[in-house]
């Protein structure tokens, strides 16, 4: 009895032994022991006493991020700056993001993922777990974390997950794919109706066999089509061809010979090349002209020419005042200048084309159907209507994706994570699974990166509100009604000009305030006539061959409306003892012909000064000078602190740069 008594104690007692040597040896203790035995005269407090920690558990509670993170409890420097030369996991916190996002209101885990909880081992706490979704997050990844939050497609601190969801957008992902509810559900693609006039059935096969055959930049991505199913697209797509009558159709025109070099003036003259590119050189707003004479037919773009926006009523083209001899000669140049070859159907193409009706009809279904299976209304529209759902998965929630559930077929030298997963699929779509229909976007690696990234952000999350953030500044724009909003829409001046942060990105020139800037009539005579403020600009105003009634109607229209209360009007008197001869010193002195052309010599970078005098309004200089970053947050141009005295100075001298003064 004795005996038995004394083991059972012994075993008590190594038990208990075996449970202290366990508790010592955790890893959070050892941690904590080693922060307070590093080389202590290195790093002191504010008040010069030596770094000491309390011993034990630390956590941070986020009740509306439903975060309990115990991440201080190791990384015990991370708040202190005075760490930042200490060896991890006791260094600073990198940047300045804990000053944006305070540990204490959002926690570690919401930004970085892994298990707060974990206190045992860096394994439990930052690695993959069997039963655990959230692996941290590497430092190249780490943008993907601000995506959860971020409920916008420009996240301004994180610049890699702003282009990802950037390119989400412009390769036109959400057209297949539900993704996130900020990007907008609208087609990147044209609308197909009236494409059987606009087109050959010889380009359709070649298009749709390889897009950048015919264009090298070609934003269509490219599908793995079979001859037989083109053949079916290309016959349904021919079918496509109602509007065939517009107010001014060709066959009612007075004639049917275009004058090649009439039509080359009139494309100089309109500046075609400030949205067209032309052999890679050119605005990017609008497509390729290089190769455009080998795909339209020219008839349709005589007609397209005198009526842009009745063929396609969404087109960002504006309505030139063009005559119907101007639209023919247009398009007689166009299809002579820019044709490389006749496009043909290869023989056995040719040889699959329907031979009875019956046939045609069974082709224009299959081609019906086929539109469906590869989603390609998910970029084009017939008449403004989609015929199919989306065909794609359901992305909104991929980042949280579990990697037991991933697919990687024959593929087994890759570490099977979720981001490689993605990475592959968007690289290369059919790397799993040679039957995808998804397309191949011909996506660099930093594009396939990016993407990958942001999508990895869109991930399961419960909340509060008062974490998400989403579009910080709403437009307050407002479509302009009555007679200047129809010109407005008529000549698409949206599509280059933004207003209230709402349009186009292209121009350097916002029209949000546009009326106190400039002079009315500077501005109307512009509008009849444009000319070049800035050299080196692709994008350049298109010369509209508008009425001066219209131009007229315009200018009055932006003078009265689209101005600011804080730019001062009627300027001129406050220059009244101002010398123009001290400003000048002062813009000599400051270089600023480094950038500006002023008295026939000086940079290109900026807008040339010459006639600035005839051009703005002396308000508006004087505000500009004295602080640029309020009219143009992203400007290069320097804020120098200029006095009021020292604007009115440089204001007085540049309103004498004008045609009265030459």
């Amino acid at each position: 009895m004795k005996t038995a008594i004394y083991i059972s104690g012994v075993l008590l007692l190594i038990s208990f032994l075996l449970i202290l040597q366990d508790d010592f040896n955790q890893q959070w203790k050892q941690m904590q022991h080693r922060f307070d035995t590093i080389d202590e005269n290195r790093f002191y407090s504010a008040d010069g006493d030596a770094h000491t920690v309390e011993p034990g558990i630390k956590q941070i509670v986020v009740n509306g991020l439903n975060r309990v993170d115990r991440c201080p409890t190791c990384h015990l420097g991370v708040l202190d700056s005075k760490y930042a030369h200490a060896e991890a996991p006791f260094t600073t916190h990198p940047g300045d993001m804990l000053r944006i996002h305070d540990s204490k209101e959002f926690g570690c885990t919401a930004c970085h993922l892994g298990q707060g909880y974990a206190v045992t081992s860096e394994t439990a706490a930052h690695e993959k777990l069997e039963f655990w979704n959230e692996t941290m997050l590497p430092r190249e990844l780490l943008q993907a974390g601000c995506g959860t939050c971020h409920l916008s497609e420009e996240v301004p601190a994180a610049p890699q997950l702003t282009r990802g969801r950037l390119l989400i957008r412009d390769k036109g992902c959400n057209g297949c794919h539900e993704i996130n509810s900020f990007f907008e559900d609208t087609p990147r693609g044209p609308d197909l109706e009236g494409i059987g006039n606009k087109v050959t059935p010889a380009w359709i096969y070649h298009w749709l066999k390889n897009p950048r055959d015919y264009l090298k930049n070609s934003r269509m991505p490219t599908f793995r089509l079979r001859d037989q199913e083109i053949v079916s697209l290309m016959e349904f797509l021919m079918t496509l061809n109602t509007k065939d009558s517009p107010p001014s159709f060709i066959r009612e025109l007075p004639s049917e010979e275009g004058n090649e070099d009439d039509g080359r003036t009139l494309v100089s003259e309109s500046r075609c090349i400030s949205c067209h590119a032309i052999q890679g050189r050119g605005g990017k707003l609008a497509p390729e002209l290089e190769r455009v004479g080998d795909k339209v037919r020219e008839a349709w773009l005589a007609n397209f020419l005198r009526n842009v926006h009745y063929y396609q009523p969404e087109k960002i083209m504006l309505e030139y005042n063009f005559t119907d001899q101007n639209a023919l000669d247009i398009a007689a140049y166009i299809l002579e200048e820019f044709s490389e070859e006749a496009y043909e159907l290869p023989d056995s193409v040719a040889a699959l084309l329907p031979r009875s009706e019956s046939q045609r009809k069974d082709r224009i279904e299959q081609g019906r159907k086929l539109m469906g299976k590869y989603g390609c209304d998910g970029c084009h529209t017939i008449g403004g209507n989609r015929l199919s759902p989306k065909v794609g998965p359901k992305l909104t929630n991929i980042g949280s994706r579990l990697e037991s559930t991933l697919e990687f077929g024959k593929i087994t030298d890759v570490v099977p994570t979720l981001y490689n997963w993605l990475y592959m699929k968007i690289k290369h779509p059919v790397v799993f699974d040679s039957t995808s229909i998804m397309p191949d976007f011909h996506l660099t690696d930093r594009e396939a990166f990016e993407i990958t990234l942001a999508l990895l952000g869109n991930r399961e999350f419960d909340y509060r509100g008062e974490y998400l953030v989403r579009e910080s500044e709403r437009s307050l724009y407002k479509k302009p009604a009555g007679a200047f909003g129809e010109l407005f829409e008529r000549y698409s001046c949206i599509s280059c000009h933004s207003i209230d942060k709402y349009g186009g990105d292209i121009s350097t020139a916002p029209l949000t305030i546009e009326g106190s800037k400039v002079k009315y009539e500077w501005l109307k005579n512009y509008l009849l006539n444009p000319s070049a403020i800035r050299p080196l600009l692709a994008e350049r105003m298109p010369r509209f061959r508008m009425t001066e009634r219209e131009a007229a109607l315009m200018a009055d229209y932006i003078k009265k409306v689209y101005v600011s209360d804080d730019i001062p009007g009627f300027f001129e008197y406050e220059l009244t003892g101002q010398s123009p001869d001290v400003g000048r010193r002062l813009f000599m002195e400051l270089g600023c012909r480094s950038c500006h052309i002023v008295e026939k010599t000086g940079g290109y970078v900026g807008p040339q000064l010459d006639d600035v005098g005839d051009r703005l309004e002396a308000g508006w200089l004087f505000s500009w000078l004295r602080s640029p970053l309020t009219y143009k947050a992203e400007t290069i141009h320097p804020d120098y602190g200029f006095t009021e005295e020292q604007a009115k100075q440089l204001t007085a001298y540049l309103m004498t740069k004008n045609r009265g003064a030459r």
